[in-house]
């Protein structure tokens, strides 16, 4: 797991200086769609590393996994912190450009297609568990699944999350729906991401289910803001002297949160924002994009929902290697993302008339 991990961050930081030119994209702007997609596609081989953990025997894991498992232990939650931040941002960068029409949309063109998307999987995860011959779940709890409450063997706690986000938008937009009260949506928003802290610590679900969910409205409020901090930084006499600063800036913030903030759901919200907010501004350094995380971002939705379904049904070759297993299932998990891709266009197509493509990244 550790030779993955090393090469996921060599391919990610060698593409995002152009090297080599075959395996690099332009940047865009700051922040553009490109930029967040590579990062939330590094973040999503991350994951993948994090959960195939979870299908490997303790005995199984060679003496070269422990960095790796090191790595992960100490990012935790962090690693799906730029998930909700650029989702936000980008749900918030989208307002500004189309308006209130955007906001109208969302329930038929964001929220209903995401859900078809997610229906659609869900069939996946029952053909597993009829193949593994597992017991096939009750109606309510696949009813509960069908909104990610819980799980059939798919991850799940992030459909919930990005699901309520995007419903907490809708609400609050509509609430506030003029240009001049864009802060005042923002802060219901953010209210109405509290009160759901507090309804699922009530009802003692797992912390992952909120504990980064606030790193969502901090990436509209960037989007916000945005447009100021570049003028201001249009005007410095030496950017890269800024950039260092505001780099050395984040860095310690996200260091002081990270070991002298108290435990708490809140407080490890403002840590993954913090977090989320570092690797943003390391972005700015550089000058392209890595054309295979690019790639990994914009199927952001696929990699995710799918990437166990390779883990269970090749979990014999845990026993075997580490190694074999990673290989075999990233390869398997890319193949079948690929594939089911094309199968949710024409499943979305099916449905909706304009149907949208509803990934987990930024700028929807």
């Amino acid at each position: 797991m550790t030779i993955y991990l090393i090469a996921f961050f060599a391919v990610f930081m060698l593409g995002s200086f152009g090297l080599p030119s075959v395996l690099s994209s332009m940047k865009g702007d700051d922040l553009s769609r490109n930029v967040t997609s590579a990062i939330n596609g590094l973040f999503i081989s991350i994951v993948f590393l994090s959960h195939l953990r979870s299908y490997i025997p303790e005995a199984s894991f060679a003496a070269t996994d422990g960095t790796a498992l090191l790595v992960m232990t100490f990012l935790g939650q962090l690693i799906v912190a730029t998930f909700l931040f650029f989702s936000g941002f980008g749900a918030m960068q989208s307002i500004k450009k189309r308006g209130f029409s955007y906001v109208w949309s969302f329930p038929a063109h964001r929220i209903l297609s995401f859900l078809l998307d997610v229906w659609l999987a869900l069939g996946m995860y029952m053909l597993v568990r009829i193949v593994m011959g597992w017991k096939l779940p009750s109606v309510p709890s696949f009813l509960l699944a069908m909104v990610g409450w819980n799980s059939i063997g798919n991850s799940n706690w992030y459909i919930f999350a990005i699901l309520m986000s995007w419903v907490f938008t809708y609400v609050a937009f509509r609430l506030f729906p003029r240009e001049g009260q864009r802060w005042m949506a923002i802060s219901a928003v953010i209210l109405l991401m509290l009160g759901y802290i507090y309804v699922l610590r009530a009802e003692e679900m797992p912390a992952r289910f909120y504990n980064t969910i606030l790193c969502y409205p901090a990436g509209m409020v960037l989007s916000l803001c945005i447009d100021a901090l570049g003028d201001v930084l249009g005007r410095v006499r030496h950017p890269r002297l800024t950039w260092v600063a505001g780099f050395g800036g984040a860095l310690l913030l996200f260091l002081l949160v990270y070991y002298c903030g108290p435990k708490g759901a809140v407080f490890y919200n403002l840590r993954a924002i913090s977090f989320a907010l570092l690797v943003a501004v390391v972005s700015y350094a550089t000058t392209s994009v890595s054309v295979p995380f690019l790639w990994a971002g914009n199927n952001l939705f696929y990699l995710y929902i799918y990437q166990r379904i390779p883990m269970i049904l090749l979990r014999p070759l845990a026993n075997r290697s580490t190694l074999l297993y990673t290989t075999a299932c990233l390869v398997a998990a890319i193949l079948l993302c690929a594939a089911m891709s094309r199968l949710h266009v024409l499943w979305r197509r099916f449905w909706l008339e304009k149907p949208s493509n509803p990934q987990l990244d930024a700028h929807a």
